[in-house]
This record gives structure tokens, C-alpha cells and sequence, in this order.
């Protein structure tokens, strides 16, 4: 049998999608049925469609009909369906492969994707003898759908730098300051500061993200305050280069000497990036309409910033 050669394909799917980069190896010499649909099986993207927050991410692909040889497999598991259902707490790399029989009867592998979801959960807390206790729900919550929304931006590459990594929904309940919580009292955040995130990152790579109690309709500016943090989420899980080109942006940042905008004036790489993604995302600082703060005026006035947004969300 010949020798085998690699393709990598990078997939661009529909608005509201994440896409997994594929990686298709092909047989150099199968029978002429198989490598017919190993060559449709290339077309297809495979879709990522997120909810860890509150119910399950769908994987799904589609397989010609046709290939009574071909088995797909989904993480090992042989699976007639075209599509499955993901629940976790870690995002997580899958396998999706076919198992094919060559002429020789011999069964072989070929991986066809590795789609990654993201993990996530909702924690709530109750109180005992003076004490906030925390404890995961799947009580819905009104922002959690607005976490999913932004589970479904992410770029692949992004996906992958969080494989590992479990994201925290954290319900600070009414009337409770944030550093009465387990994971903010060893690091208080002075009265009177916003930090440009207050999320919370273990050493066994959880990531505690505060978002306040449920009073009826969510509010914008709750929703700003969540894609924030999250935004901060995705900057801190990139590789150190992509942080350094992120603060190299910041540096070259246009001069707005007369402008009192939060990402004009932001004191940091972090504020930046976090201000460009709230744009990119929707949520752009309040109280500023004219001309619309939104992505198309993002590229135009923040050009390098915009860039590097791009290669973590899609649009």
C-alpha cells in the first residue's frame, strides 16, 4: 500500500455556527467506492452548535449514502445517527473517524474531524450558618443563553485553546457582594475599581465568571458584563504570542486625544481587547449612537485590533 498524505481544511460555517477545522486523511489506494466517499465526506462541514449552559452541544455531520463499508465513529463509538449530543463540564477535543475494510479485509481507522465543545455549568449558591456553600444547577438562568450565544462566536482555534478548561457561571445571589463568595475572597477587588474582568482561574483550569442574581428581565448592561468576562476568558486562554500581538495593537492604537471612550482611553492590553469585543459582539458602550458602534466601525478605526478579534470570533 502507498504512502498516505494529510489536508487540512479550515471550515467557515453559517452565522450562529462554530466549524471545526478538518483533518482528512486520504488511503492512497482504496477500492473506488470507499475513496468516493472519503471524497464526498471531505465537502460537508461539520457543525458545532453550542448550549453548556443550558442543555447540551450538538456535533453534527452528514455521510453519503452509498458506503455500506464506511462505519463513523464519534470517540469511538459507532453511531448510524448524523449527529450527537454533548454534555460536559470540560471542553473537550472528539474524535469523529471512519472505520473502513480495505480489499484486504483489513479494518482501518482514518480520522475525519476532531470537533471541540466547549464545557460549562451553572453554579448557584445557598446559605448555611452564615456561609455561601456553592452548588451546580441546571435551574435556567436568563444569562445563561446569552453565555451560549457566545460559546457560538468562538473561532475553532479559540475552541481549541479551551480544551480543558471548565467555564463557571457563578449566580452572586441579590444582596450579596462578590467577595462574600468562595472563589473572590482570597482576591477582594477594592470598592470603588472595575476591573477589567473579575473572572477566577484555578490551577486545575476552572474559571469562575460572577454574574448577578435573576430580577425579572435581564438587563444590557448585565449582558455587557457577561461578554466581557467571557471575552477576557478567551484572551487568557490564547497562546502568549496572540496575547503579544494583542499588546502590540494596543501600543499602536490610534490617538482620539478629545475622545473619552472606554476603548479609546483603555489603560491596558486587556481593557482593549475587552472594549473591541463588546463591539464586536453587540454590547458597545452605552450613551455613545452616532456614528454606530459595531463592528464595521471597529475595522475602520481599530484595524489591528479588529484583525485579531476576527481570528477568535466569527462575525
Amino acid at each position: 500500500m502507498g504512502s498516505s498524505r494529510s489536508r487540512f481544511l479550515a471550515l467557515t460555517g453559517a452565522v450562529g455556527t462554530a466549524v471545526s477545522a478538518v483533518s482528512l486523511v486520504l488511503i492512497a489506494n482504496p477500492p473506488a467506492r470507499e475513496a468516493q466517499c472519503l471524497r464526498e465526506l471531505r465537502s460537508p462541514a461539520v457543525e458545532v452548535i453550542g448550549a453548556p449552559f443550558t442543555d447540551a452541544t450538538q456535533v453534527s455531520w452528514r455521510v453519503p449514502a452509498g458506503c455500506p463499508d464506511i462505519d463513523i465513529t464519534f470517540d469511538g463509538e459507532t453511531t448510524a445517527d448524523p449527529s450527537v449530543e454533548v454534555r460536559g463540564r470540560t471542553t473537550t477535543a472528539h474524535t469523529l473517524a471512519a472505520r473502513i475494510k480495505d480489499a484486504d479485509g483489513v479494518v482501518r481507522t482514518r480520522v475525519l474531524a476532531t470537533p471541540v465543545t466547549v464545557g460549562g455549568t451553572v453554579i448557584e449558591y445557598e446559605s448555611a450558618d452564615g456561609q455561601w456553600t456553592p452548588r451546580p444547577t441546571n435551574a435556567e438562568h436568563p444569562l445563561a443563553e446569552t453565555a451560549d450565544g457566545f460559546v457560538n462566536r468562538l473561532s475553532a482555534a479559540a475552541r481549541a485553546n479551551l480544551v480543558g478548561v471548565s467555564i463557571e457561571l457563578h449566580i452572586v445571589p441579590a444582596g450579596t457582594a462578590i467577595t462574600e463568595l468562595p472563589p473572590w475572597r482570597a482576591t477582594p477587588i477594592p470598592a470603588g475599581t472595575v476591573p477589567a474582568c473579575s473572572s477566577v482561574t484555578y490551577e486545575d483550569k476552572r474559571v469562575a465568571i460572577p454574574i448577578a442574581a435573576a430580577t425579572g428581565q435581564q438587563s444590557a448592561a448585565t449582558a455587557r458584563d457577561l461578554a466581557r468576562e467571557l471575552s477576557c476568558v478567551a484572551l487568557g486562554s490564547s497562546s502568549p504570542a496572540f496575547a503579544s500581538e494583542v499588546a502590540a495593537a494596543w501600543a499602536r492604537r490610534p490617538s482620539v486625544a478629545s475622545s473619552r471612550e472606554a476603548i479609546a482611553t483603555s489603560p491596558d492590553p486587556l481593557r482593549y481587547w475587552c472594549e473591541g469585543a463588546l463591539i464586536l459582539l453587540g454590547h458597545p458602550e452605552p450613551g455613545i449612537e452616532s456614528p454606530p458602534r459595531d463592528s464595521a466601525w471597529l475595522s475602520r478605526q481599530y484595524p489591528d485590533l479588529f484583525r485579531r478579534l476576527q481570528a477568535v470570533f466569527h462575525a
